[in-house]
């Protein structure tokens, strides 16, 4: 027998059901192994989807628990003992799984399914980390969206957004239309600056401006363009922001589609909990994002051509899952007469505007939710 799942990690939140594993020597055993337990009253479900793995409801009056039963060296069986012994190695994981399972217990309260698919993300990335490492060592935190700005997008990122001048002019229409004055003064953070977009328009507004982005090349694009303005840049993860101001701030912006980019639910509930602690009373938390939840794109559809020169062809591909979206990019450039093709892709979340608004209500925001630019949702929260 294996204690699996939650309750199977010392100092993990749990729901009150155990989770157990009987594993069998041989395939030839499991069919008295089910007509046993059947005798003592388990009702037989199969293997509600999963091969390999046969699941029994608990007998009548016994105390709620879930059964499987699994041949050795079965490959479920081995994920769920992996997973078990890399959250019970590794506190920073067990506390990143935490936060997930609240975040989605507080979304899906009464829907399991939904519940269950939306830990899978998390619980192969574990896996899959974990298998990387010599036995005992603890898995690091990696970030794919940092790999694929490395491989494919940050040396092109400028080129798909256009002229800076009108995209810098967009982005303080938008700061006009969150309540910025044109004549503002304290502290502003903008998390995912990349080059400057709503930094410039920040520091050309009057405020102390710290960017901060984990791609080191379009920070410093920026600092070419800021010249003399107010800017300090920060090459740091997002959700390491208060490690770098000293005092309340007034501002924070988290624009563009980054709030879809971080790793989990976990981690956007971090960066709402950071904002809140960061903000001084009456300071404004501003975020825009696709809300991927409300309207999936479907077949074709979800081809969309970004941007085309003569020597650039740039076009994504949006693949659906319950828990995100995963959008590959698709780079053919001609060099020296030749065209050549790159790929890669990255993860974003389905953070529907409702959960988004109703988290920063629940800390202490007042929130106003509207419609943004280029078909983004706009939520302004006030502290």
């Amino acid at each position: 027998m294996e204690h699996v799942g939650s309750t199977a990690v010392p100092g993990l939140i749990a729901k009150p059901i155990i989770d157990l594993d009987a594993v069998l020597g041989s395939p030839a055993d499991l069919p008295e192994a089910i007509r046993m337990l059947r005798s003592l009253g388990y009702v037989h479900e199969g293997d509600l989807g999963i091969k390999g793995r046969e699941a029994f409801l608990w007998p009548p009056g016994e105390v709620r628990h879930h059964l499987y039963v699994l041949v050795e060296g079965a490959t479920e069986l081995r994920r769920h003992i992996a997973f078990r012994d890399a959250l019970r190695r590794n506190p920073a994981l067990r506390e990143g799984y935490a936060q997930l399972k609240r975040a989605l217990a507080a979304e899906f309260p009464c829907d399991r399914k939904s519940y269950t698919e939306g830990k899978s993300a998390f619980i192969a990335a574990a896996l899959d980390a974990s298998s990387k490492l010599p036995s005992g060592e603890a898995a690091p935190v990696t970030n794919p969206v940092s790999n694929h700005y490395e491989n494919l997008l940050g040396p092109i990122y400028s080129w798909m957004i256009g002229d800076v001048e009108a995209a810098t002019a967009r982005a303080d229409a938008e700061l006009e239309a969150v309540g910025l004055p044109l004549n503002g003064a304290g502290t502003a953070i903008d998390l995912g600056a990349g080059f400057g977009m709503h930094s410039l328009p920040l520091a050309r507004r009057g405020y102390e401006v710290i960017a901060i982005d984990n791609y080191q090349p379009l920070l410093a694009e920026l600092r070419s363009h800021a010249t003399s303005l107010p800017i300090r840049t920060v090459v740091a993860d997002l959700l390491d922001f208060k490690s770098h101001v000293s005092q309340p701030v007034d501002i924070i912006l988290c624009m563009g589609d980054t709030l879809t980019q971080l790793v989990d639910v976990a981690s956007v509930e971090a960066l709402f909990d950071a904002a809140a602690a960061a903000l001084v009373r009456g300071g404004v938390f501003a975020l825009t994002f696709r809300d991927y939840v409300s309207a999936e794109l479907l077949g074709d559809a979800r081809f969309i051509l970004v941007r085309s020169d003569e020597n650039r062809i740039l076009t994504c591909f949006l693949e659906y899952s319950n828990a995100g979206v995963r959008v590959h990019d698709v780079l053919h450039e001609r060099v020296s007469g030749q065209w050549h093709l790159r790929l890669s892709s990255y993860p974003k979340l389905r953070l529907s505007p409702e959960w988004v608004v109703s988290g920063l209500i629940s800390r202490g925001f007042t929130v106003r939710r509207e419609a943004g630019l280029g078909g983004m949702v706009r939520v302004i929260a006030r502290r």
